[in-house]
């Protein structure tokens, strides 16, 4: 799925709380390193396993309250979720929830958080309880951001949006309804409300996505005419907007070279500047000249003068 599912307020939870952990609470204890032997293909999944083993012991060491129970029920669906793919069958994805189960149940003490895990189901009506718990969670900021885009979408979304409000309608359906499964007990304390009272179809339509972020509303990643992800075709990579710049501007300075090389009137006008600058220069070399015969002539004239202050005598 795409950045902008990775948003939604379901999935920013499991990444706060649950994969963005530095400290390990359990770390060196003895109860995790008896463990770790017991996991199905452990050695196979070591990072999976650790990540899991690591979220167990941080709400283990959470405190009584609230909190606990919402923190219990996010860790149940996060859990399930990570284990299911790579534990394809029913036996083994039960079998491995229940070794990571039993290996903390009963460890914490008496003021800390100490999570009951339901395992009445099979894989996939866990998936079916993930799907409505999510969508519950992510309802009115779902509906808030369609608004804001005027209930435009991309395909990505619009496909996900179809299988959460189907797989919630089926499942409120038989909730509701007399002898209904197990499930129903256990989802009904996870998300009550929404399966008290039903809650408002959401749907979309498809458009084509354009790369546009806005910070404001709903989910972080949004477009500009639909929720949708850069993987979405219809949108732009970055290769493709720097070639849309690049070559526009090559082409301008291209077109003007080759009008400035080859164009006539170019050619002209230069010819008429040279011409300007030779008559400018003759001009100039024939003020000199006039100005070398005034400064001769001149000159001349007072040395004449001076012979005849010499030869006059007054009567």
């Amino acid at each position: 799925m795409g950045s902008f599912l990775e948003a939604l307020p379901s999935q920013f939870y499991y990444r706060k709380k649950f994969e963005s952990l530095s400290l390990d609470y359990c770390f060196l204890e003895d109860k995790v390193e008896k463990l770790k032997p017991k996991l199905i293909d452990y050695n196979e999944n070591k990072t999976v396993y650790d990540q899991i083993l690591k979220a167990f012991c941080f709400v283990n060491f959470s405190n009584k309250g609230g909190e606990c129970n919402n923190q219990c029920y996010n860790l149940y669906y996060w859990i399930g979720d990570k284990l299911s793919s790579f534990l394809n069958d029913n036996i083994s994805f039960w079998k491995g929830f229940k070794i990571i189960y039993d290996g903390f149940r009963n460890t914490s003490s008496n003021n800390k958080c100490n999570c009951i895990f339901f395992s009445d189901t099979d894989k996939e009506n866990f998936k079916r309880m993930k799907i409505v718990h999510d969508y519950c969670e992510d309802h009115e900021s779902i509906k808030q951001t369609l608004r804001t885009n005027n209930n435009v979408c991309s395909y990505e979304f619009q496909e996900y949006l179809k299988e959460a409000v189907s797989t919630y309608k089926k499942v409120y359906s038989e909730c509701e309804s007399n002898g209904s499964p197990s499930y129903c007990v256990e989802l009904k304390k996870h998300v009550p409300v929404c399966l008290v009272e039903k809650l408002e179809d959401l749907t979309c339509e498809l458009k084509k996505v354009s790369l546009e972020l806005e910070g404001s509303g709903g989910f972080n990643y949004r477009s500009s005419d639909g929720l949708g992800s850069t993987n979405d075709p219809s949108t732009f990579d970055s290769s493709q907007i720097f070639m849309s710049i690049f070559f526009p501007v090559v082409g301008i300075l291209f077109i003007s070279f080759m009008i400035y090389k080859f164009t006539p009137l170019l050619s002209c006008i230069r010819t008429q500047l040279r011409r300007k600058t030779l008559l400018g220069n003759n001009l100039d070399g024939e003020d000199t000249h006039e100005l070398e015969e005034y400064g001769f002539m001149h000159k001349n004239l007072n040395l004449q003068r001076r012979h005849l202050n010499v030869y006059y005598h007054p009567s």
